[in-house]
Parts: C-alpha cells; structure tokens; sequence
C-alpha cells in the first residue's frame, strides 16, 4: 500500500495522526493503526453506508485498539477535528480532491496523501497553482489500471508554478525521479490521450485553437518516454 508506506516512512511529525477523508471501508486507518504507526486516525465519508461498513471493520481487526479511530459523517474535513497532521484522500477524481483540498482546515504543516483516480494532472495543476511541492510521488497497478499516489505539503510560492515545465502538471519531478515500473506505460497513456484529442479535432473539420498545444504535448511526452 503506497500511501501507507509514504506515511510510514515520513519523519515530519513525530506524533502521527491521520484524517482519511473519503475512507470507504477504513482500510489505510485501520492498517495504520494495527501496525502502531499513528497515535490515532479520522476516518470520514459523506454516506453513512460505508460508515457503518468501516465500522465493522475497524471493530473486526483492531478489537481493543478500535477507540484509536474516530468514525465522522461528513462532507470532506468540515467535521473533523483540527489536531490531525497527515491528511489522505484517495479514490476520487483530482477536480473532487481538489475541492476538498481548497475547502479543508487543515494546518499549514500538514502532509497531504493524494490518490486521484481520474484527472491527476489537475489535482497536479492545483497544487502547484496553490503553492505546494510534490515531495514524492509513485505509481501502483491494479486490474490493468495505474494509479499515482502524491505525498504533498505547503511550502512553495504559487508564483514559481509559473516558471513550470507543462510536462509537470502530467509528471511532476517526483515521479519521474522515483523511477517507477510502471512509468513507461503510464507515459505511453498519456501519449495515446493526446494523439486521440489530435485526431478527433483533425477529423471533425473544425477549428480548435488547442490542438497546438497537444501537439506540442505529444512531441514532449515521445521525448521523455525516449529516456525513460
């Protein structure tokens, strides 16, 4: 599990507590927990189905430990207590992340665990624009698809998301520098994306005052897969 590994391995705080917005069945709180990794987790979702189900296992696995998670209802972190540093958000698309991102209470030191499941590059895009530094980021493959996890934090001006490459809102530093397996094909993804947005504007005979910029896009994409 990246995410946990990502918390895992970070020393910002010595005292760990997660907030786990959007936390479905609990898993990253209660595997957290089971391995003494945090003093104590959130585990928040907005529909009470999955609330009740993340209490079964939060119950299930840790048994006597369950108390070290706090289950909460609620829409991002508006219900969750203010003391938490590590802050995870997974399995949602990057717009959606990057809402609860805008929206949230969270301190000016705290760690952000990002997992988007759709758009990454906006998720990336609002970072940057907003002022953070991706500090790592790695990719995962499940049922053929891969997905990227982004530990992220405040710290940077938002007027240096200017100075940016544009190939960075769609491979931060990061995770190019991480070398994971599944760069390459993650690349070749993106390459295919923006030759099929070049065709179909191409052969719908009208104007589009984008299709520059894909290409300009594609070309760079096919450079770095070269070096990958």
């Amino acid at each position: 599990m990246l995410a946990a590994k990502m918390i895992e391995k970070d020393f910002s705080h010595k005292i760990k507590i997660l907030a786990d917005v959007g936390t479905d069945h609990a898993k990253l709180p209660i595997y957290m927990v089971a391995k003494s990794c945090l003093a104590r987790a959130y585990a928040s979702d907005l529909r009470p189905g999955p609330l009740m189900k993340a209490e079964e296992n939060v119950s299930f696995y840790l048994g006597d430990r369950a108390s070290d998670i706090k289950l909460i209802l609620g829409d991002g972190t508006e219900n969750i207590p203010h003391d938490y540093n590590y802050l995870s958000i997974m399995g949602m698309g990057g717009d959606m992340i990057s809402e609860i991102i805008e929206k949230t209470n969270a301190a000016d030191n705290t760690v952000f665990i990002l997992s988007p499941m759709t758009n990454a590059e906006k998720l990336r895009k609002y970072l940057y624009d907003s002022g953070f530094v991706i500090l790592e980021e790695d990719l995962a493959k499940e049922d053929r698809k891969i997905y990227t996890v982004i530990k992220a934090c405040k710290g940077e001006s938002p007027i240096e998301s200017i100075k940016r490459d544009e190939l960075e809102i769609y491979f931060s530093k990061a995770l190019i520098r991480g070398g994971s397996p599944y760069l390459k094909e993650y690349v070749d993804g993106y390459i295919l994306k923006a030759e099929k947005a070049i065709n179909g504007r191409l052969l719908s005979g009208r104007v589009f005052h984008d299709i520059e910029r894909f290409k300009r896009l594609r070309d760079k994409m096919k450079e770095l897969e070269k070096k990958l």
